[in-house]
């Protein structure tokens, strides 16, 4: 559930940070926002292969599903896509938030921890 999870970003992730610079006004925090995004995708990804290879689980993922805001990232009308780079990015956080929990409940189980 946890690689599902964080695999569902890999797809949308680099779209989006294609296309903050294209929002000159909003560059800056957008684009800061994105790379610390991105930054954490990594990280959650490397601390998840980790601990799955301590507990012997599989890692790798099948595509479950197909990301729906893509034409809508596309569009021709700057709203449309600045706001939905504003929610996919508010997504993560949200997304975000479950894995670190995730990813806790993971650590515990690989290290035996009493109590999780």
């Amino acid at each position: 559930m946890v690689m599902r999870l964080l695999d569902s970003w890999k797809e949308p992730l680099p779209h989006v940070a294609e296309e903050t610079h294209k929002f000159m006004k909003f560059y800056s925090p957008i684009k800061k926002k994105d790379e610390s995004i991105y930054l954490r995708y990594q990280q959650f990804k490397s601390v998840i292969i980790e601990i799955a290879s301590k507990l012997g689980l599989e890692t790798s993922v099948q595509d479950f599903a197909s990301w729906s805001d893509m034409e809508s990232l596309k569009s021709s009308d700057d709203q449309t896509r600045l706001f939905t780079v504003y929610n996919l990015l508010r997504c993560f956080a949200i997304d975000a938030d479950k894995l670190e929990f995730l990813v806790y409940i993971l650590k515990c189980l690989a290290d035996n921890e009493d109590p999780c």
